[in-house]
């Protein structure tokens, strides 16, 4: 008659696969957290770099603003100018 009971070798052999089924699993979270900060440190590189082109173009945005109000400001002087000259 055949038993369906578990010997000591089977628990152990059992108990071997899980220890080992543990380790791999335990090596594929390890190498799933270095594959994160490698990913983290990637995004942290390429959002500085963002930044400073963002703000290089506000810098650039704003100097031609300067630039154009400076015209207008002339513009509008030498209008004012021509405008008394004429009143008087």
């Amino acid at each position: 008659m055949t038993t369906n009971l578990a010997t000591k070798q089977d628990l152990l052999l059992i108990k071997q696969d899980m220890l080992l089924g543990k380790q791999d699993l335990q090596a594929v979270i390890q190498g799933v957290r270095q594959e994160l900060q490698h990913v983290e440190q990637q995004m942290t590189t390429r959002f500085d770099a963002l930044d400073i082109r963002v703000s290089l173009m506000l810098q650039n945005l704003e100097s031609r603003i300067v630039v154009k109000l400076g015209a207008l400001m002339t513009v509008l002087f030498g209008l004012a100018g021509a405008v008394l000259a004429l009143v008087r």
